[in-house]
Order: structure tokens, then C-alpha cells, then sequence
């Protein structure tokens, strides 16, 4: 079963639960927010070892990995484009800072999570309407 512009349901609830899930374990473990829960490499290692199976993961164990770490990488994304961005790495005082666009916990904050839903979903029915491999969410964004 899946949605009109094919993302299976299965991917859409791993996503989204995923998206979460950065700040969601700091609060369980109470890390320091933004430190090494937000560390890019970790969900950028978790995508690749998935997307190419390098651990030889049964299925459907890799897809369902590759879906959560894409929701992790759409979280810290987005916290990327906020005003504070995230560290280039736990404790670093450099941090990856895509634009500024929103201010935490303000209106904008939701506004720009928004625009990124719309935007993927608009990318994925590009794809299935057309059948262009436009998506490819293995990416990092790194602005020093």
C-alpha cells in the first residue's frame, strides 16, 4: 500500500518517527542538546552502510535503515538552517550554518519544517510522475 506519489507507508512512519529522533535521545540519555546527538557522520554512515548494504543487513533491514537515518539527516538539516545551525562536530566550537532562516521555537521554526515536507514530497512525485531518479538523499551540506 502506498501513497499517491509512492512512498510506501512503511518509509513515510520511519521518516517522520526518525525526524525526532535526534532530540528525543538526548532527552531519554539527557545529552547536551545539539552535541553528539546531532553528529552528522553518524546518520551520514548509518545511510551509506545501508543504501549500499555493506553490512550484508537481511531485508528489508536496510531500507528501513536507510529511511531512518534520511529522517535523522532531514532533522539535523533543518536545525542546520536555524540561527544557532549545528557543530561540525561534538564539542567543536565551528558550526554548520545553512542560511539562517529561523530562530528556534519560533513560528518560522515550523514554517521551514513545512517547506521541507513539501519540497520532498514534491521531489518523489516528480520522480514517479516522470521516472527521473531525481532522488537521491544521501547528502551532507556543510557551510564553514
Amino acid at each position: 500500500m502506498s501513497y499517491t506519489t509512492g512512498l510506501p507507508v512503511e518509509g513515510i512512519i520511519m521518516v517522520a518517527a526518525a525526524s525526532i529522533f535526534p532530540d528525543a535521545i538526548e532527552f531519554i540519555l539527557r545529552l547536551r542538546h545539539r552535541g553528539v546527538s546531532h553528529f552528522w557522520v553518524i546518520y551520514t554512515l548509518a545511510f551509506l552502510i545501508a543504501h549500499f548494504n555493506l553490512i550484508n543487513l537481511a531485508p528489508p533491514a536496510p531500507l528501513l535503515l536507510e529511511w531512518f537515518a534520511l529522517g535523522c539527516m532531514l532533522h539535523l538539516l533543518q536545525d542546520a538552517m536555524s540561527k544557532s545551525g549545528i557543530e561540525l562536530y561534538p564539542g567543536s566550537r565551528k558550526k554548520i550554518i545553512l542560511g539562517q532562516l529561523y530562530i528556534t521555537k519560533q513560528n518560522s521554526e515550523y514554517a521551514a519544517a513545512l517547506i521541507m515536507i513539501l519540497v520532498c514530497l514534491g521531489i518523489k512525485t516528480l520522480q514517479v510522475s516522470t521516472g527521473a531518479d531525481v532522488w537521491k538523499p544521501g547528502f551532507v551540506f556543510i557551510n564553514l
